[in-house]
């Protein structure tokens, strides 16, 4: 994410990864269908030159690497702009051998065009970049999505065809779908700890790869740490080998984490648990939710009912207990991101050594409640930089050293892997970017922006 300067305007939404209206400069419609866009590091000096964003020196080399992977884009792009459509040869000419041959694969030259993979610290504008990449490739069928629902997806997919016939492999059939859709793939926030996602990567990406696609990744880990210290990483290391052979790898050194740079609000986070804290976000629940049927919801995740017990439209209030406690996973909290755009969080712990489980399951929360800009009012017991550490008992010293010895510790012990370390990591970077005002002007995904949140971020403005 990069920093804002002035007022948001287009790059808010950009930087949030939200449709965004395209710098008109750079755009331009051929009569072949060809659309004339920009590098995106022409884009990105267009909004340094606007005051809209920060230069950053570590995103003008990855932004290297993205111009070129568009100019290889763009070039075919416009050879095939350039071609005459084939007519369909019909049944008697593919009987009788008549007209010319039809390419069975037409992206098939995509196939040698390396895709980059950038990994860097959390808030060091990966993401934004990408962003940028993605919106300017001159290509219809392009696809931007999270890594993990883009796993969850695809198991999903999977099992679909397995129940309509047991004898098929499913990730053939899931990647031919793929195929239909986008023929660039750019995913966010690449990690892996699930031992079920790292059987399957090889032979889903050699499929995917087969069939000329592109891909395009952002991470916090090198290639070579992916699924660290995960059960039966060996099997994993082929596809590590993969991600090298297949892309141009870019680091983006540890710097600013722009997700903290935002002006940050205290109207939405209370610490400690206590009373005070509670009758607070109580106080809010009321203003926000006044006059409003207060009922319980059910939604429907994979054929079973997830009860949420207070609701209303638009609102729900859960507790850390019944969210990272219980068996749910991130279809769960997909579906509740989806349904609510604002969601009252109670009673965040102190996280130690042994709520492994909680842990993980609260990273694909505040994932989930993220990547679709849920508004959310929280309790806690600490500020997210000390929720964790290994006593699960407050400790008033240095926040980011805290933080810091808190994770080194837990390293070899708390999770299978250290991919979790670092989606912890990320998991507080994003808690605290939710609390500005940045994030807060950002409309819902699915449901815009919620009338409530002008009026709270300002009062002055009040009729």
């Amino acid at each position: 994410q990069m920093a804002l300067t002035g007022q948001l305007g287009t790059v808010s939404k950009l930087v949030h990864g939200i449709a965004h209206p395209r710098l008109s400069c750079f755009t331009r419609h051929f009569r072949s269908g060809y659309v004339l866009k920009a590098p995106p590091s022409a884009v990105y000096k267009e909004l340094v030159l606007k005051g809209e964003i920060a230069e950053d020196d570590r995103q003008i080399g990855a932004l290297e690497k993205l111009d070129a992977l568009y100019d290889e884009i763009d070039a075919w792009c416009k050879k095939s702009a350039s071609k005459p459509k084939e007519k369909p040869r019909g049944f008697f000419g593919s009987l009788f051998g008549g007209g010319d041959e039809v390419e069975e694969n037409p992206y098939a030259s995509l196939s040698n065009i390396k895709g980059v993979y950038l990994h860097g610290g959390v808030g060091c504008g990966k993401s934004f970049l990408m962003d940028l990449f993605f919106d300017e490739i001159p290509l219809e069928k392009k696809k931007r999505i999270h890594f993990h629902r883009f796993m969850l997806d695809v198991h999903q997919g999977i099992h679909k065809y397995k129940r309509r016939d047991k004898t098929l492999d499913g990730v053939e059939q899931v990647v031919n779908d793929m195929s239909e859709q986008a023929k660039v793939l750019c995913f966010d926030e690449v990690q892996v700890s699930d031992i079920a996602d790292a059987m399957i990567l090889r032979r889903l990406f050699t499929a995917l790869y087969a069939r000329g696609m592109v891909v395009v990744s952002t991470s916090n880990r090198s290639p070579g740490e992916l699924y660290k210290g995960g059960l039966n990483r060996e099997i994993f290391l082929p596809f590590i080998e993969m991600v090298h052979s297949k892309n141009h790898i870019h680091n983006m050194v540890a710097g600013t984490d722009y997700r903290t740079t935002g002006q940050t609000l205290k109207e939405f986070y209370f610490t400690p648990l206590n009373k005070g804290s509670l009758a607070k976000l109580n106080h809010a629940w009321k203003i926000l939710t006044h006059r409003k049927e207060i009922t319980p919801a059910e939604l429907e995740v994979f054929g079973r009912r997830l009860l949420i017990e207070k609701t209303t439209t638009g609102f729900a209030w859960c507790t850390f207990h019944e969210l990272c406690a219980k068996p749910l996973g991130a279809a769960d909290f997909q579906a509740i991101a989806k349904e609510f755009h604002t969601v009252f969080l109670v009673g965040i712990p102190f996280l130690n050594l042994g709520l492994k489980a909680e842990i993980k399951r609260f990273i694909l929360l505040i994932d989930e409640l993220y990547e679709a800009k849920v508004k959310v009012f929280i309790t806690a017991e600490d500020i997210p930089t000390r929720l964790l550490n290994e006593s699960g008992q407050r400790r008033d010293t240095d926040e980011g050293s805290e933080f810091m010895d808190a994770l080194n510790g837990a390293r070899s012990t708390m999770f299978t892997g250290e991919e979790e370390m670092f989606a912890f990591a990320r998991a507080v970077s994003r808690l605290q970017e939710m609390q500005t005002r940045e994030y807060l002007e950002v409309p819902h995904v699915h449901h815009g922006q919620a009338d409530y949140v002008q009026r709270l971020l300002n009062p002055g403005q009040e009729q």
